[in-house]
């Protein structure tokens, strides 16, 4: 018979029961902490003038591509809605106008299309990395020598490799983002890794070396790699920063950053004018670098579907407007002088190394007799001896009979063969001194 003590034990067990309940429930509702969406989407019809079977041979066709003619690939379109009951919204692609007519869809391309895009730029790329590297190679030719090396900025040569590690590293990216292109994307990384090591890095370090002379060491070198991957990793680090938090503030800093890296002739002007010397990079070299170098900024600013799904942006004009001024300035250095711009008296001294020496002057009237320069047999010339002391008027290398009208900073008169050895090493022939650029 029920009791006091049995009433009491079953309304302890629902107690108990209804509390375990109500404990679950406040757990459940402290784990949702966002809005959960649902999406609904529909894909728009298509055209009545496809048929089945003709949408069959397409996508046929772009799973395994044999060269077939089929249909032109037909755009998608979709509706979607996604609303949220735990927060009460609601967000859709439907945006009628006043007519309840217009509607906004969500557009985009089948993925088999979107990878032979791909394909395709990795082709391009691959072709411009090989054309680089053969003009690469032309400019290492036309700059055998010291002479010629010590015109070069090392800066511009720097940021043209920092460029070529930067586009391998977006190469190498898309091509472990979708593994069916990985092969032919693969190709065009190869080709720029190899354009900027084996050429650029060594070219690079030629150039150091000779700017350098005696003091380049082992451990100047290895800050010469340090700075250059410090820079690579720079640019992996705003690669993943853009690709996780896209933005027009982000963007933006991306393009101020291409607009550096494009600057690539700046420090070769700048060298030009300070020591009054040009033709160290040759044209060809200048302008086929800058076209191509152009094609990438002109195919994700200008192409509306390109494989980075960038926005068009007229922004890019001011990048190529800016590289064409800098071609510009390089070929007028060429034409008019290294400092055509340059008000005479902004300009630093620059060593001439033709003055006019006269017989009064000490080192070439009365000079030791030596094996470097010997009297003249021109008619009218005069000579005397009076101990080691030989008077010259006009004046001739005994090395190769050419006029001497060369003169180093230490006062040492050369002849014609020692001006060709200045030219092929800034050292002094006599004293090994090392000499202003020529």
């Amino acid at each position: 018979m029920p009791n006091n003590s049995t009433f009491d034990e079953s309304k302890q067990i629902l107690r108990n029961k209804y509390e375990k309940n109500f404990a679950s429930i406040v757990i459940e509702e402290s784990m949702s902490k966002g809005c959960e969406y649902h999406i609904i989407g529909q894909m728009n019809p298509l055209s009545n003038n496809i048929t089945k079977e003709q949408l069959k041979e397409l996508e046929s066709e772009l799973e395994n591509p044999t060269g077939a003619k089929v249909i032109p690939p037909p755009p998608l379109e979709a509706k979607i809605m996604m609303f949220s009951t735990n927060c009460s919204t609601i967000v859709s692609t439907l945006q009628f106008d006043e007519h309840n007519s217009k509607k906004n869809l969500v557009t985009g391309m089948p993925i088999r299309i979107y990878e032979r895009k791909i394909q395709n730029f990795a082709i391009v790329s691959a072709l411009i990395a090989l054309v680089q590297a053969l003009v690469f190679v032309q400019q290492i030719s036309y700059t055998p020598t010291s002479s010629m090396l010590s015109k070069i900025s090392i800066f511009t040569i720097g940021l043209y490799i920092v460029q070529d590690s930067y586009l391998s590293i977006l190469h190498m990216a898309i091509a472990l983002s979708h593994q069916r292109v990985f092969i032919s994307v693969s190709v065009a990384t190869f080709f720029m890794v190899i354009s900027f090591s084996m050429f650029g890095l060594r070219y690079l370090i030629s150039i150091w070396k000779t700017q350098r002379a005696e003091s380049a060491s082992e451990e100047d070198i290895g800050v010469l790699y340090f700075w250059f991957y410090i820079s690579i990793l720079i640019g992996m680090f705003f690669l993943y920063w853009y690709s996780s938090n896209p933005g027009p503030k982000l963007l933006k800093t991306i393009f101020f950053i291409v607009l550096i890296l494009y600057s690539t002739w700046v420090p070769q002007i700048i060298r030009n004018a300070r020591r009054g010397t040009s033709k160290g990079l040759k044209m060809e070299f200048i302008v086929c670098t800058s076209i191509l170098r152009l094609l990438y900024p002109a195919y994700f600013f200008l192409v509306p579907d390109n494989i980075l799904f960038l926005k068009t942006s007229r922004s890019v004009y001011v990048l190529i407007t800016w590289v064409l001024i800098q071609v510009l300035v390089l070929s007028l250095q060429e034409l008019f002088g290294p400092r055509f711009f340059i008000p005479r008296r902004f300009l630093p001294e620059v060593y001439n190394y033709h003055p006019a020496i006269s017989n009064s002057d000490e080192e070439s009237s009365q000079i030791v007799d030596s094996n470097h320069i010997g009297t003249s047999n021109t008619l009218g010339a005069t000579s005397g001896q009076q101990g080691d002391v030989v008077d010259v008027v006009d004046k001739t290398c005994a090395i190769c009979m050419i006029h001497v009208d060369t003169r180093s900073p230490a006062s040492i008169i050369l002849g014609g063969a020692s001006y060709m050895w200045m030219r092929v090493k800034l050292e002094c022939p006599v004293c090994r001194s090392p000499l202003p650029p020529i």
